[in-house]
């Protein structure tokens, strides 16, 4: 969840607002680890949680409105940690394409790479044919020739904090319909840093750089 947190991507955070009959409007702007729509209760990643029907809108951190009319079934990532998200969630059939250093996770090279040289190839993510195409740690730029192509592309702020990173997963469930997933990885993610934390309380905690190589830190 917390890889290539200093992405280059920047904008106002994201809000989701309910079009469906079975949840009011949602935000997630300026959300701490677990409200908003990730305290909704789930019934499992193959069905959509009651607290998550479609149609919905929501702004991205571009400010465009991103239209699901109901819940996405092929989803591409172009970034590892949504990905890694997605797995957490139980979501990980739904992934039809995934980035090349996403490979790591259990069965994603089975899921059609969609990683240029640099950054996504804009050919391999239209290939997938996608009802959605996560994108953190993007750039604007990259996200563009995507929309061109007539995809649903949802565009991520780039993530500071675990705050932000908490944010994200709430997103990412509600986004696919897995709220009640999204807010059990948030608790169990909040449960370990508390507990970190705890145990580290009384040690000193010098600032450390931790590269993850490929101009990531």
């Amino acid at each position: 969840l917390i890889g290539g947190v200093a992405g280059t991507a920047a904008g106002a955070q994201p809000t989701i607002s309910t079009d469906g009959p079975t949840a009011g409007a949602q935000s997630t702007a300026g959300a701490g680890p677990a409200v908003g729509a990730a305290s909704a209760t789930g019934t499992g990643p193959a069905q959509t949680d009651g607290a998550c029907g479609f149609p919905f809108n929501a702004t991205d951190a571009t400010g465009e409105t991103v239209t699901l009319e109901e819940r996405p079934d092929r989803i591409t990532t172009i970034s590892p940690s949504a990905a890694q998200t997605l797995w957490e969630l139980g979501e990980q059939d739904r992934v039809v394409g995934v980035s090349r250093f996403a490979f790591y996770l259990d069965g994603a090279e089975e899921r059609a790479n969609v990683s240029a040289s640099f950054g996504a190839s804009v050919e391999r993510v239209v290939d997938t044919e996608p009802d959605l195409v996560l994108a953190p740690n993007s750039s604007a730029a990259d996200v563009e020739p995507l929309r061109e192509q007539g995809l649903t592309v949802y565009h991520f702020p780039a993530a500071t904090s675990i705050d932000d990173i908490a944010e994200k997963t709430e997103t990412i469930g509600r986004l696919v319909g897995a709220c009640g997933a999204a807010a059990e990885t948030n608790e169990e993610m909040n449960d370990a840093v508390a507990a970190a934390e705890e145990r580290t309380s009384g040690v000193d905690r010098p600032t450390a750089l931790y590269p993850l190589g490929g101009g990531y830190v």
